[in-house]
């Protein structure tokens, strides 16, 4: 049995929903088929009728399986379910260390290269300041890798400082272009 780790909590929205997270005081919004997903391991639905029910919801044929298993490792690697350990980094970090939450960059850097993933029916495009980060993007992401969508739904800027990494973004961006310049390194294929 899966079950949410004590001091996670699930608020319904009217287009999905949101964990809160007690211990780590945050907050991580979910869509509708990820919020299908959290009460259905939370009610211990069966994987077979929750992919079922997936797809009847509107998940492309086939794919209610993928989008289950997706939300799971998602919620695990979140550190919401019993026996995942959450990270230390999901902390709050203490006061007066680098950038607060919402504050805003002055400029983002060049981009040396982008990654394009998609997850349920969202293309994301990242792009990277470096090569760093890539074996530990890739070792997650690989199975959601993608071929380029024309304008994404999500774009993220991720900015090696140091040994750290901020991560920038924007969401439902309509512009025709993207939101930071690109050096000519940039893949515009799948990560292998």
């Amino acid at each position: 049995m899966t079950t949410g780790v004590e001091g996670t909590h699930f608020f319904a929205l009217d287009d999905g929903g949101v964990l809160f997270s007690e211990p780590a005081q945050r907050l991580y919004a979910l869509n509708a088929a990820a919020a299908y997903c959290w009460l259905a391991l939370q009610d211990e639905v069966p994987e077979e009728q929750a992919a079922a029910e997936l797809e009847a919801a509107g998940a492309p044929a086939g794919e209610g399986h993928n989008w289950w298993r997706q939300s799971v490792e998602i919620f695990r690697a979140e550190g919401f379910l019993s026996g995942a350990a959450g990270s230390a980094a999901d902390m709050p970090p203490p006061a007066g260390q680098g950038l607060m939450n919402g504050q805003r960059l002055e400029r983002l850097p060049p981009m040396a290269l982008t990654r394009h993933y998609r997850l349920f029916d969202t293309q994301f495009r990242v792009a990277f300041t470096s090569d760093a980060p890539l074996p530990w993007i890739e070792g997650m992401l690989a199975d959601l890798a993608t071929v380029p969508a024309a304008v994404p739904d999500v774009e993220i800027a991720v900015i090696g400082v140091g040994e750290r990494f901020l991560v920038a973004g924007t969401c439902r961006w309509s512009a025709s272009r993207p939101m930071w310049p690109t050096s000519p390194r940039s893949s515009n294929r799948p990560s292998p």
